[in-house]
């Protein structure tokens, strides 16, 4: 399976020096997004804590879309990968075309909704600050159009990461991150002439940013002859219904898990303010701090995603789970790293970012008590990223959705806001158990991979 440069094969060869060179440009563009999401938090607080609690509670929308944008990207990654590793170019680029169509309907869904009814959506936070309301009011507008081009940069990431190429997505969010970087000060204070917007000039970064990245996917894509059909606009992006519907079936549940989690935490969003609306952008930093592991894992996993893909189209069974021990092993090194960050360094990373004794102090607990749960956190991806690899999404999203539902009562039956921390970690912990044991039953089964047609898991490719 050799298509010139833009297909890797990873059915064949070290597995480990597969899934990292596989995942360092993925862990390095989420280092990218890291740093930009903290260089934004840093100057938007500056501004003031109304000011970071806006953009936290616009942010909830933001994230709830990110998973949206996920029906598409997972369910992209995993059947073009599947196809890849068949050695079914004709029909992986069939499916290339089809998911950027349904992409764009399911995002505009999204959007205009959201814009239409911002003021209500705002409303359901019951923030009684106006200052507040009308500044997440304002930003949400503004980004919530940055989810179109948000969303084709996402089904982009799913197809070429499909085919082991890594280092595209990881350049042109380099680029992204550097205009947002640049554009964020700029905007925001009103520098070399620019007015100043406040945190509506952070929205307006976001929004140019995306679009650069996203004009340098479509001129990839327009070039590209390897993953998208030759022809006429309408033939490279014309909708295979069939193949929409097995996108759909395995992009879904991974989808459904990201939006409940968003819920979930818009609910516990709503649920904090009672002890003060300050408390939302306090854990908004602390969050951006963690994402350090968060992102770093989940980076790990849309490479395992793609490397199981593969081989599980190939049929090659015992490297799927050879590719799983691997995964295992490295993750951990990054669990234990994380937890000895958060638990011992908490509060200087806090310090950066706050002055206020009550922020530091809380944020410094929520990065102790969280600390304890980030071995589990990358124990559960590495078996999630394998399930959906096999196209069997639907497990490891239930246990998520039901170990993210039990937050809800845990946080209210502990009735503080460290318990709202304790809440996260014990649910965090229990399905970094669950998941990985499950897998570890379906990997004692006699086969994953039987047959071309993988019967015995009821799934054809």
């Amino acid at each position: 399976m050799e298509h010139k440069d833009t297909v890797k094969n990873l059915t064949r060869g070290s597995i480990s020096k597969a899934l990292i060179q596989m995942s360092l440009p993925l862990i390095a563009s989420q280092f990218v997004q890291m740093a930009y999401n903290l260089i934004d938090t840093l100057w938007v607080s500056r501004l003031g804590i109304e000011a970071v609690t806006a953009v936290s509670t616009a942010g909830l929308l933001l994230f709830l879309a990110q998973g949206i944008c996920m029906i598409v990207q997972t369910g992209a990654q995993v059947r073009i990968g599947m196809l890849l590793g068949k050695n079914d170019l004709t029909q992986a680029q069939v499916a290339s075309g089809t998911s950027i169509t349904l992409n764009w309907i399911i995002m505009l869904l999204y959007v205009l909704p959201v814009l239409i009814f911002r003021h209500s959506i705002v409303g359901f936070y019951h923030i009684q600050n106006e200052v507040i309301v009308s500044y997440t009011v304002s930003y949400l507008t503004i980004t919530i159009i940055s989810v179109l081009f948000m969303g084709y940069n996402y089904v982009l990431l799913g197809i070429y990461t499909a085919a082991g190429d890594s280092q595209t997505p990881f350049k042109y969010n380099l680029v992204g991150m550097i205009l947002n970087v640049i554009l964020d000060p700029v905007l925001i204070f009103g520098l070399l002439g620019s007015p100043a917007l406040g945190s509506d000039g952070a929205g307006y970064a976001t929004l140019f940013s995306q679009m650069v990245v996203s004009l340098l996917y479509a001129l990839r894509v327009h070039r590209d002859r390897h993953l998208f059909r030759e022809g006429s606009f309408r033939s490279r992006y014309r909708m295979s219904w069939e193949e929409c519907k097995i996108i759909l079936r395995y992009g879904f549940p991974a989808a459904i898990q990201t939006i409940i989690f968003a819920m979930i935490s818009s609910v516990l969003g709503k649920m904090i303010t009672v002890y003060g609306n300050t408390y939302i952008g306090i854990q908004r930093v602390a969050t951006q701090i963690e994402s350090v592991a968060y992102m770093t894992a989940n980076a790990f996993q849309v490479a395992m995603t793609s490397f199981v893909a593969q081989n599980f189209g190939a049929g090659k069974d015992k490297r799927i789970r050879d590719g799983y021990r691997v995964g295992i092993y490295l993750m951990l090194v990054l669990g234990v790293f994380t937890t000895l960050l958060f638990i011992c360094e908490g509060r200087p990373l806090i310090k950066l970012f706050f002055t206020d004794s009550l922020a530091i102090e809380t944020g410094t607990d929520y990065l102790r008590i969280i600390g304890y749960s980030q071995i589990f956190y990358c124990l559960e991806v590495v078996a999630t990223g394998t399930y959906r690899g096999i196209g069997k999404p639907i497990v490891p999203a239930a246990c998520s959705i039901i170990g993210s539902l039990l937050r809800i009562p845990m946080a209210a039956a502990f009735g503080c806001v460290t318990g709202f921390w304790w809440a996260i970690c014990i649910s965090t912990v229990i399905k970094g158990l669950a998941v990985p044991i499950l897998l570890h039953f379906e990997m004692k089964k006699e086969s994953l991979v039987d047959s071309p047609h993988k019967k015995k898991t009821g799934i054809r490719i």
